[in-house]
């Protein structure tokens, strides 16, 4: 795949995705004046254009395996099964948010909505410096060509922060749409992602030496001094 090709194909991602978005905020609510999903589209979206935009400029190949997502990027059976899983929870999330607001089942203050987008939006500072220490980041589990352990940065303190990353937004998503209710919807996905992290870690004790010997030394999968 060409730079040119590359580029387009990102942005052609991207942008499928926000129609998906847009369309499982809107529709549901029946009104363009819903204005926390306006807020967190572009709170969401915003920092991924960035991240595209980094990763083109210097590191084309973390660029190229971030674009090998979903389920059927996925090689083994389990992994194919929990991210559809995973994927039809994220839609009802955001189906549930915009049903709650159409008809007002949780109030959440405007206030408490601002702070959660804003944790939304600077997500983009934790990814970053996760695509700093770790160059093998993909979007798939596997192991690379002379892939290293890392055990610098966010790496030293839990051994998945994308997924620490992942399961905040997650988890901060329903308010910042003005809905409670959707909290139910992310906290199962938040257990879908617990069940990839764990079937990855038996994958990479497998397949990456020295992984074994990284989980005893960093005790934490994804909350420090919890699990």
């Amino acid at each position: 795949m060409n730079d040119e090709k590359l580029l387009l194909m990102s942005l052609r991602g991207m942008l499928l995705q926000f129609a998906v978005m847009a369309v499982a905020l809107f529709a549901p609510a029946r009104t363009f004046g819903y204005w926390q999903a306006w807020v967190y589209l572009a709170a969401f979206f915003l920092p991924k254009l960035v991240i595209l935009v980094f990763l083109y400029a210097h590191d084309r190949n973390a660029l190229r395996a971030r674009m090998k997502a979903g389920a059927g990027a996925e090689s083994r059976r389990a992994q194919k099964i929990i991210l559809r899983a995973g994927g039809i929870l994220f839609i009802g999330m955001y189906l549930v948010c915009a049903f709650d607001y159409r008809h007002g089942w949780s109030q959440v203050p405007a206030a408490v909505s601002w702070i959660s987008v804003s944790i939304v939006m600077a997500r983009v500072f934790f990814t970053g410096w996760i695509f700093r220490e770790n160059a093998w980041v993909s979007a798939t589990i596997e192991v690379q060509e002379r892939q290293k352990i890392v055990t610098t940065g966010p790496y030293a303190i839990v051994r998945h922060p994308l997924y620490l990353g992942a399961s905040v937004m997650l988890l901060l998503t329903p308010p910042a749409l003005g809905s409670w209710l959707g909290m139910a919807v992310a906290a199962a996905l938040v257990f879908v992602l617990a069940l990839r992290l764990l079937d990855e870690e038996k994958y990479l004790k497998a397949s990456l030496d020295g992984y074994e010997e990284y989980c005893r030394k960093v005790r934490y999968r994804l909350v420090p001094y919890i699990w």
